[in-house]
């Protein structure tokens, strides 16, 4: 169980990539039906749409119990983390590393409006095991 500090990341081209760190992320292939379900997931990565270009608010948690947001929307996908480490970014801006361990992941991401050009996003993972996977059916 860990949550990290809150950390800034300018946000550009309406999205925000989860990917392994220390690899570059993957071309994301934006369809139609990722573009209406909020994300695109490609090679060990899924990357969220946002709502709008500007700094945001990245907050990190790992297996936090009974994690509950109010959010905008919110979006859960499979997570394998093959590596010690993931890295969070959009296009051409800074990048965020944190020391996530390998393994599978529900990951769940809670779009939270905090002013009018100001976003957070809370990337929250769980751990799945045997008693819990079948959330992924």
């Amino acid at each position: 169980m860990k949550a990290w500090e809150p950390k800034e990341l300018t946000v550009s081209y309406h999205q925000i990539t989860v990917h392994p760190k220390g690899e570059k992320p993957p071309v994301i292939n934006w369809t139609k039906e990722a573009m209406k379900n909020g994300f695109a997931i490609a090679e060990g990565a899924v990357s969220f749409q946002a709502p709008v270009n500007a700094k945001a608010v990245i907050e990190v948690s790992l297996d936090v119990p009974g994690e509950v947001w109010h959010s905008d929307r919110h979006i859960s996908v499979p997570f394998e983390l093959k590596q010690d480490g993931l890295s969070i970014q959009s296009d051409m801006t800074n990048k965020l590393d944190y020391d996530l361990p390998p393994g599978s992941f529900l990951l769940t991401c809670y779009i939270i409006p905090l002013e009018v050009h100001l976003i957070k996003y809370l990337f929250a993972f769980q751990s799945l095991n045997d008693e819990n996977s079948a959330i992924l059916g």
